[in-house]
């Protein structure tokens, strides 16, 4: 996957050239006729009547079948692809004014798995009493006798297998859309990965919670997961602090 990145991975002049790359592209070849004038006696040629090729603004007589531009028609494809996805998702991210729409897209599949792998120790973690008492109601003793209400372990039980079903689809989702976009497996493979390491650090840090702050837990977590992606610093700090 190109991107316009300097060797240090940053975005070079991020504002102007994938603003210019996001730029609708003409329905007609922006080139000169080679054959036809508009003008003849002043000298001014006119418009090539030929459609541009796919993602570029010329047609194949007059340079859409270079390399460069092949290259360069990849690289308008997959970001707008990327940028469609992303919206789709309801992440309303300007691609020019933070990130690659490309890596944003990755880290919305690093985000989503990590919050399923911690969604997933959630329901390992359950109880045969949490299970057992899914829709059913308990018998409560209290200092003004007893009172009949819905197992909470039950209520419980349902939450996280309901919110664990969602990140399963969410999960295929973006990573289909991923892979649609045009990036490279090896990189979804390595976002999810990376997830799952996080993931790790996040069920430690709510392994000792009440199971109503859990889910708080998990989901403040995946706000601040969003467009960051795991960065091996940031693993290496996280597993040496515990």
């Amino acid at each position: 996957m190109a991107s316009f990145k300097d060797e240090a991975g940053k975005l070079v002049n991020s504002n102007d050239t994938l603003k210019r790359m996001m730029t609708p592209m003409p329905k007609q070849c922006s080139a000169a006729s080679k054959t036809k004038w508009r003008d003849k006696e002043k000298g001014l040629r006119a418009r090539c009547e030929n459609a541009p090729m796919p993602g570029q603004r010329v047609c194949r007589w007059h340079g859409g079948k270079t390399p460069q531009a092949l290259r360069l028609a990849e690289e308008r494809t997959q970001l707008r692809s990327a940028v469609s996805a992303l919206r789709k998702l309801g992440e309303h991210v300007d691609p020019w004014d933070r990130v690659d729409p490309r890596d944003a897209l990755l880290e919305v599949v690093h985000q989503a798995h990590a919050v399923k792998e911690a969604l997933k120790f959630l329901i390992l973690d359950l109880e045969e009493k949490d299970l057992g008492g899914m829709g059913k109601m308990i018998v409560e003793h209290t200092e003004d006798g007893p009172i009949t209400i819905p197992h909470q372990g039950g209520m419980i039980a349902q939450t996280r297998i309901r919110l664990y079903n969602e990140a399963l689809d969410r999960v295929a989702r973006v990573s289909k859309m991923a892979s649609d976009v045009g990036i490279e497996e090896h990189k979804i493979r390595l976002a999810e990965s990376q997830a799952m390491q996080i993931a790790e650090i996040i069920k430690a840090s709510i392994s000792f919670l009440p199971p109503e702050q859990q889910l708080i837990a998990i989901q403040n977590a995946a706000k601040e997961l969003k467009f960051r992606s795991a960065r091996p610093a940031l693993l290496e700090v996280s597993a040496a602090s515990e």
